[in-house]
């Protein structure tokens, strides 16, 4: 009978690796469940067409987001580090599996988020022994400077990263900021139903302006004048819809209710 192989040199090579590829394939995260649950409450029953969206299948969409954004900017002479850009795309969720809490709607996240996922993240790198990764997880950060949540190590790397990867930084957190307007408008265009991407401009067109105004050249990418009036005009046209921290507020009370 022939004597089975030994696996001890794949599973010493190859042991951590695929610990860490197992779990980004299947410890993912749903994405917009709280929307979902809003969107229910508004209308008393869901929708079939309504579909949320994991965290792997965002680092996808966003990837496929970047290779345009990206060879667009160096077409246009702009020497952009996208490897660094893609490996943030990759890892910047990756704390949300590590919490309780999962993914947390933008409306509702907090510093205390932002830093519970920050830990997690971390203790996945020191079983993965690849802390270069941390310069991808913290570049998400890199365009805003509220970081006083993070511990000064972490600060100083950011304030690194805000000196040499400013670019980097800024349209990372434009691709982020586009595909959940890209997210919202396919669910208005599958479900005929208004709010969710009504809420969702509210919240990013603003901040893609900021962006925006960072580093111009985005502005023919994606960001055209002609776009950013239709996102206006969709605000102006639907502005009696009722402000998202309200219809939150009437979900948890209703929820209350059900539970008492």
């Amino acid at each position: 009978v022939k004597e089975d192989r030994s696996l001890e040199h794949l599973t010493n090579q190859w042991g951590p690796i695929i610990s860490y590829w197992a779990t980004d394939q299947w410890l993912s995260v749903d994405r917009w469940e709280h929307y979902r649950q809003l969107d229910e409450y508004l209308y008393r029953r869901s929708d079939p067409e309504w579909r949320t969206q994991t965290t792997v299948e965002h680092s996808r969409s966003l990837a496929t987001l970047a290779m345009f954004v990206i060879d667009n900017l160096r077409s246009a002479g702009f020497d952009l580090n996208g490897e660094l850009i893609l490996r943030a795309i990759h890892v910047h969720d990756n704390g949300e599996r590590t919490t309780t809490a999962g993914d947390v709607a933008y409306a509702l996240k907090t510093t205390n988020d932002d830093q519970a996922e920050l830990q997690g993240f971390l203790r996945e790198l020191r079983d993965l022994d690849r802390p270069d990764l941390l310069d991808a997880y913290l570049l998400q950060f890199v365009s805003d400077d509220s970081w006083t949540q993070f511990a000064t190590p972490i600060q100083t790397v950011l304030r690194r990263l805000k000196r040499d990867q400013l670019r980097e930084g800024i349209v990372f957190k434009f691709l982020e900021r586009i595909d959940y307007c890209f997210y919202a408008l396919h669910h208005w265009r599958v479900t005929s139903r208004p709010e969710i991407l009504t809420w969702v401009l509210r919240n990013q067109v603003l901040k893609i302006d900021q962006l925006v105004n960072q580093f111009e050249a985005l502005r023919e990418i994606l960001w055209t004048p002609a776009v950013r009036s239709d996102c206006q005009a969709w605000l102006d046209d639907h502005a009696a819809i009722a402000v998202e921290h309200e219809v939150n507020q009437q979900l948890m009370q209703a929820t209350n209710l059900a539970t008492t």
